[in-house]
């Protein structure tokens, strides 16, 4: 309908766009317990965050915001180390802190 009068279809939103779209609805404790849970389990992994969000610094999970993040995955780092591998770990804590950032 829209070519007829000569209007150019909207363009789709790349993929960026449409994560940045979502992050915005989901909250900062969300996302990172998403991407343990694949990982760790989804009851193990809120556990994780709410254990290491209180230790790192001192903030429920709930109450996390973008300038908490690097001391959170911080925190995470070695117990995923542990449980992950040195590269899995890593690679799980670099795509938190890009989407998180």
């Amino acid at each position: 309908m829209h070519r007829e009068r000569g209007w150019a279809e909207p363009a789709a939103p790349g993929h960026a766009a449409l994560i940045a779209m979502a992050m915005e609805s989901r909250s900062i404790q969300d996302v990172i317990v998403d991407r343990l849970a694949a990982f760790l389990g989804p009851h193990t992994a809120r556990v994780a965050l709410k254990t290491f969000a209180e230790a790192s610094g001192g903030r429920k999970a709930e109450t996390l915001t973008r300038a908490d993040v690097p001391a959170v995955l911080a925190a995470l780092r070695p117990m995923l180390r542990t449980l992950l591998g040195r590269e899995r770990a890593e690679g799980l804590v670099q795509k938190l802190a890009q989407e998180l950032e």
